[in-house]
């Protein structure tokens, strides 16, 4: 059982970091249109840390 829920979570975190790899220049796109209205906007960056680098 607790093997079960280990690989899911793992799986769990590997669809998030698929789906924001992805979807990288998107968020990149928003993040900069945002960061001209608030410059504390901040999208998916706990889940990206790769984006940390548009700062």
């Amino acid at each position: 059982m607790l093997k079960f829920i280990v690989i899911n979570r793992l799986l769990c975190i590997h669809i998030i970091f698929a789906f924001c790899y992805t979807s990288e220049i998107i968020y990149t796109f928003v993040y900069f249109i945002k960061l001209k209205e608030q410059p504390m906007y901040t999208p998916m960056h706990i889940l990206c840390p790769k984006l940390d680098m548009t700062k």
